[in-house]
């Protein structure tokens, strides 16, 4: 009786033994996708889009740092391979403005069940706070300045007028964002734009002591776009 206890004893300590914890050296993986919501500098959800490039990590069950790093693809997805079954967390960072540090962790638990297969995880979903020039689109155009002699008002010439100040307003922003002089013949141009609406601004004299400004308003509809907007005619006065 006590050798058959004995037996028993060693057969469950060797099972315990060899039961393995999630971690390396098995034959599933974990695959996923990570996408980012987009924010304008306004505060406005624009999109939510995939995250290429972006670093994704995994805990292995209770660990308290993680244990391996990848990066996704252009389409924002990413595997992790050769784990054994077992519960596991993946997280990446977002965005946050109210954190001490500008980020936060967004995560989720995945448990692989079958010591062969795939384990699909849910979206990772992160917030992404965009600044004026984190986008892909331009706008151009060229200012046409008419020279007025104030005391006849008439026109004495006119051209495509380099060093005039131009202003662009993002949204319904009251503050211009950015601003550029012309060049190389009246012409200006504004890069790495997001998608949004924007107004275009300069500086016009209606007579020798009081100025208006021209305003046109225009739309980038799509990444990398480029909007001309064509002339902009202002006058001065002399």
């Amino acid at each position: 009786m006590n050798r058959k206890l004995y037996v028993l004893v060693f057969l469950i300590m060797g099972l315990m033994s060899c039961k393995k914890e999630p971690g390396a050296g098995g034959l599933a993986t974990i695959e996923g996708n990570v996408y980012s919501n987009l924010f304008d500098p306004s505060g406005n959800f624009m999109e939510r889009v995939a995250a290429g490039d972006k670093n994704v990590y995994l805990v292995y069950g209770d660990n308290e740092n993680y244990d391996e790093r990848v990066d996704t693809d252009a389409d924002g997805k990413y595997q992790f391979k050769g784990l054994q079954k077992g519960n596991y967390v993946v997280y990446t960072f977002a965005d946050c403005i109210s954190c001490s540090s500008g980020l936060d962790e967004v995560e989720i638990e995945v448990e692989i069940t079958d010591k062969k297969g795939t384990a699909i995880a849910s979206d990772l979903i992160a917030t992404k706070d965009l600044d004026y020039n984190d986008g892909s689109a331009v706008i151009k155009g060229r200012v046409y300045e008419r020279q007025i002699q104030n005391s006849t008002g008439i026109q004495t010439s006119a051209a495509y007028e380099d060093n005039i100040r131009v202003y662009l307003f993002f949204g319904s922003d009251i503050v211009a964002f950015d601003d550029v002089r012309t060049s190389g013949g009246g012409n200006f141009e504004f890069r790495e734009l997001l998608k949004e609406n924007y107004t275009v601004s300069v500086s016009s004299d209606i007579n020798l002591t009081t100025k208006t400004t021209v305003q046109v308003i225009t739309e980038v509809t799509a990444n990398g776009q480029t909007v001309d907007i064509g002339d902009i005619n202002i006058d001065e006065h002399y």
